[in-house]
């Protein structure tokens, strides 16, 4: 077993617990090209991005596949010591591809401790999945996405495995939103994370109503054009709306996001709730089907349905047909077909 060199606060299988990061996701200690270089403190933060698709050896017999859409850009980050002053800003050209990293790296002529690091977003969303960092010293810390899940902003499942064989949730951000003003899915344009208060140095972690006091000053977001978001935002159950979308504006939707995005992710894994996504109201992406929970969860509609089978044959979901089966009494169902643009399976 890999063994761990943090451990971070998070949502580990639906429930507040630690994700251990391994020194392989953690970028090593940067140093300076030349020891008297006035810039010779140097922050590195690595920035994974979630939804990479499964590939033939997740699934046995079948082809590579790449869930696109959550690889992007970040306008840049600025780091802050505990007195608020900036350190040093970090940025790239290189666009994350979707299940990778970058590690950007912030030289400054201060050597305090960077504790709060803000992230910039860009036109191109992206939806993060874990971020690390290792500071001039040597110090290291971590962060997951499972914090838009109790912060009440944007998230869907990274699809990123970790040490312990789980995926977290992964956040949204963009300041090019696709949908209107007060919409629960709408992205922050900007995020600031304190990083030592998601940190558990003695294995312990918070009740879920403490944790909620870390959403709006461990974890600060922003709009597109840095108005404060007031969080956590309220928690609302989705219902099925008979069919309808959510009121999204599709004229200006990026390619990414809403129903532009008509594909299909088909999870087998036990920690991935398809009813657990559909139901709130912050969540956005694929639309998804748990073999494991057998749920079908329609994001656009938040309809769910049970997996057709022997013993469920009409008003469900088939996975071979990736249709809504729907029972006509004596008759023969009629089939309502899903027509996904690509299937994804996890």
């Amino acid at each position: 077993m890999v063994s761990a060199i943090i451990n971070v606060i998070g949502v580990v299988a639906g429930v507040l617990g630690i994700w251990g990061f391994s020194e392989d996701h953690i970028p090593k200690k940067a140093e300076p090209e030349k020891p008297d270089d006035p810039n010779r403190y140097i922050t590195t933060v690595r920035v994974t991005a979630g939804l990479d698709g499964a590939d033939s050896l997740m699934i046995p017999g079948g082809r590579p596949h790449r869930l696109m859409s959550a690889g992007g850009r970040l306008d840049s980050m600025i780091h802050y010591n505990l007195n608020g002053d900036v350190l040093g800003v970090g940025s790239s050209v290189h666009r994350i591809g979707d299940g990778a990293f970058i590690d950007f790296k912030s030289p400054s002529s201060d050597g305090s401790q960077p504790v709060t690091t803000e992230f910039r977003g860009t036109f191109d969303n992206i939806c993060i999945a874990t971020l690390t960092t290792t500071w001039p010293d040597d110090s290291k810390f971590g962060w997951t996405g499972d914090w838009a899940s109790i912060c009440g902003l944007p998230f869907y499942y990274s699809g990123i495995i970790m040490p312990n064989g789980k995926s977290p949730w992964c956040m949204w951000l963009t300041n090019n939103s696709p949908f209107p003003n007060g919409d629960p899915r709408t992205p922050p344009g900007a995020i600031k994370i304190t990083w030592h208060d998601f940190l558990s140095k003695d294995g312990t972690f918070p009740s879920r109503e403490d944790a909620k006091k870390l959403c709006g000053n461990s974890l600060k977001a922003y709009t597109g054009s840095f108005e404060e978001i007031s969080l956590p935002t309220p928690y609302e159950v989705m219902e099925w709306n008979g069919g309808k979308d959510f009121d999204v504006d599709k004229r200006g939707a990026s390619s990414h996001m809403g129903r532009s995005d008509n594909r299909l992710v088909i999870s087998s894994r036990s920690d991935q709730n398809a009813t657990a996504l559909c139901e709130k109201s912050h969540s956005y992406g694929p639309d998804f089907i748990s073999l494991e929970e057998g749920i079908y969860c329609n994001m656009e509609t938040r309809e769910t349905l049970p997996l057709c089978s022997s013993s469920i044959t009409g008003d469900c979901f088939d996975v071979d047909t990736h249709s809504h089966i729907i029972g006509d009494g004596s008759y023969k169902p009629s089939i309502r077909p899903r027509n996904p643009t690509n299937v994804i399976y996890w």
